[in-house]
């Protein structure tokens, strides 16, 4: 069985590797199944190239990029106050692991935006800043992605909606459509 969002060409999210492209569909051993060869996407990123078995391509870990009105609806997350920003560094290191575990597009939005806060506050221990940096990269590359930009462009627009969380929710500057709140409405 086929799934048509995990086909050759297409751009996926993963939790870990970040964004990357379907290159190919074939038929492997997986290792500690005993039902034989499975069919597996093989991915490439940037860094990197992994194996999926399309048969749990369903899990939160991995996900087809968003669509341009998904991401420019979820960008609102960015524009608010984290409220995770003073949270108790135990907890927050929590909040970051179960974010590995969640390659959600508001997942991402979200701990950027905490991350980001939190380093405006005080210093980022290793784990945070590595975390900042990994969730920060795949946000901008799945916006350029999304949008149709560069990379520098896509970056430029996250920075600045992370850095003015005061702006008004019209952010067609950044789109070239019509405000966020349009097409949030149009869904």
């Amino acid at each position: 069985m086929t799934d048509d969002r995990f086909a050759i060409g297409n751009w996926v999210v993963h939790s870990r590797y970040g964004v990357g492209k379907i290159k190919e569909i074939a038929e492997m051993t997986v290792f500690g199944r005993k039902n034989g060869k499975e069919a597996c996407i093989k991915v490439v990123t940037k860094d990197s190239e992994y194996w999926v078995p399309l048969s749990i391509c369903d899990n939160e870990r991995i996900r087809p990029i968003s669509s341009r009105q998904q991401f420019a609806t979820a960008l609102k997350t960015l524009t608010v106050r984290g409220e995770n920003v003073d949270m108790h560094h135990n907890a927050f290191v929590h909040q970051i692991d179960q974010a590995y575990a969640d390659a959600s597009l508001a997942t991402m939005m979200t701990i950027v935006r905490d991350l980001f806060g939190r380093n405006r506050e005080k210093t980022l221990n290793r784990k945070e800043e590595r975390s900042l940096k990994l969730f920060a990269s795949n946000l901008v590359h799945e916006y350029s992605l999304c949008m149709g930009v560069d990379v520098e462009t896509a970056q430029k627009a996250i920075f600045e909606l992370l850095a003015d969380e005061t702006r008004a929710a019209n952010y067609s500057y950044i789109f070239g459509v019509a405000a966020l709140d349009d097409i949030s409405t149009a869904n």
